[in-house]
């Protein structure tokens, strides 16, 4: 691991969580971090579901940082692209854009014992080394569906105009 650079910290996921991770990091001046996103830009679940009609299932008074709280919701239960909306002006507002490795997705963690260091195994890419990691790949990062399921939404995404695609459905 000599000759490698070690960050103190690895964020995994450019979400709500990460991002939210992202900004307590720097207003406890803690600099020397990523946000390893497979992605190629933030929002996790924001930015990954774009069908028609999706939105939050709270009130999204509620679904804002504590920190940040948005009194300018224009929906009980906002959508998903003013929901994005929300959190790139987060990543705006806190300078949070350096932080980020896109197209990192991490497919293993190993903990070396002698060094006190994560090494994190990216696809296709050098590994990153850190002294601690942050979890916030989020509860929706690897959704598996019956195939039935995956039939209906292949169909309905294929028959819709407002769908980019199946997400790997």
């Amino acid at each position: 691991m000599s000759g490698r650079d070690v960050v103190s910290v690895a964020v995994i996921g450019g979400g709500f969580a990460g991002i939210g991770a992202a900004v307590r990091l720097t207003q406890r001046s803690i600099r020397d971090f990523v946000i390893l996103e497979r992605g190629t830009r933030p929002g996790g679940t924001w930015r990954d579901n774009t069908y028609p009609g999706a939105a939050c299932d709270i009130p999204s008074r509620l679904y804002s940082y504590s920190f940040a709280p948005n009194p300018d919701w224009s929906h009980t239960y906002s959508g998903s692209e003013e929901i994005l909306g929300y959190v790139d002006s987060m990543i705006d507002r806190f300078e949070l854009t350096g932080y980020f490795r896109f197209g990192h997705n991490v497919a293993d963690l190993t903990w070396h014992e002698d060094s006190s260091l994560w090494e994190i195994t990216i696809d296709d890419r050098e590994p990153v080394f850190a002294r601690s990691v942050v979890m916030a790949s989020g509860p929706l990062a690897n959704v598996i569906l019956p195939s039935s399921i995956r039939s209906i939404i292949r169909h309905l995404c294929a028959s819709s105009h407002r769908c980019d695609s199946c997400h790997g459905s």
